[in-house]
């Protein structure tokens, strides 16, 4: 099954500038990203994590005082193999709680996972179709062909929650970000 409907698709190619096609490895990329978006974002909305962060924060105090306790003993090899075993559980333990900390970049108006689709149909814009990051602007309001696009790539994955306002803020950042990973090559071969 498709993750775009066929009314999606149609969409999205009326947006395009006459001479561009969505190839099938567009498809398949713009296919990829909404997957992963829809994926992503339907697990941060059903992932129990003020449950899992509790469970998880009682597992390495568990792990803590085993250790403790078995530090008191005398050195054997089986203690010595036993603080191993914990040190390598709480050090996993540790891995999970720095996965739970990740949860708070989604606050308020932030959402990786959004930045993430936006990112995904901008690349697609470039890499595939070999459009420019660029809109224009009238009344404060964005428009031009990257723009219909990312509207019509984006409209019926977010509904409501499409920030056309934001779109020309959207497209800024990633050309920023573009610009410095540039500076940065540029300037480790002069290095």
């Amino acid at each position: 099954m498709s993750a775009l409907s066929d009314e999606h698709r149609a969409a999205i190619e009326a947006t395009l500038p006459p001479g561009k096609t969505m190839t099938p490895e567009a498809w398949a990329a713009l296919e990829e990203i909404i997957v992963g978006y829809r994926g992503s974002e339907n697990r941060r909305t059903t992932y129990p994590i003020a449950e899992e962060r509790k469970r998880w924060e009682r597992l390495g105090k568990a792990v803590n005082e085993a250790a403790a306790e078995l530090r008191q003993l005398s050195q054997t090899e089986w203690t010595n193999r036993a603080l191993t075993a914990l040190e390598e559980v709480h050090g996993k333990v540790e891995s999970r709680a720095a996965f739970h900390e990740i949860w708070s970049a989604f606050s308020r108006r932030q959402n990786p996972h959004r930045e993430f689709l936006f990112w995904g149909v901008m690349r697609v814009w470039t890499d595939h179709l070999d459009g420019e990051l660029r809109y224009s602007m009238t009344r404060g309001r964005p428009h031009g062909p990257l723009v219909r696009f990312m509207l019509a790539c984006i409209e019926p994955v977010l509904g409501d929650a499409i920030p056309t306002t934001g779109i020309a803020d959207i497209i800024k950042r990633e050309r920023d970000a573009r610009d410095w990973v540039e500076a940065e090559k540029r300037r480790r071969r002069e290095a």
